[in-house]
């Protein structure tokens, strides 16, 4: 593993040895390149079509990383979302009405 592996999770919300997949899902996430910090899975995790449903990653594509919103899969309102911003830009919206009254960045 280049990272690694962190679960959200209590012991009686890991998965069974029931042909779940997600722990050792969570475990090649931390093995891709360009991967950064850690492979983190949440309370809910199950298994994906590799990522684990419920994992969380970050890759540098300057050190051999890659944008996948497809890396669980394409579930229909699965709740992934992609946001790809440059960070040298937050400043300028910062501040700025967002939706419904907000200020700042919009929530992803």
């Amino acid at each position: 593993m280049r990272v690694p592996g962190i679960i959200c999770a209590s012991r009686s919300l890991l998965p069974g040895p029931d042909g779940d997949r997600s722990l050792e899902q969570v475990v090649n996430v931390a093995t891709l390149p360009g991967i950064v910090e850690a492979s983190y899975a949440m309370p809910d995790m199950h298994g994906g079509y590799g990522f684990p449903i419920g994992g969380v990653a970050a890759t540098d594509p300057a050190h051999g990383g890659v944008v996948s919103p497809g890396g669980v899969g394409f579930d229909i309102s699965c709740g992934v979302r992609l946001l790809a911003a440059d960070a040298d830009r937050w400043g300028s919206v910062r501040g700025r009405a967002g939706p419904r009254g907000r200020t700042g960045p919009a929530p992803v």
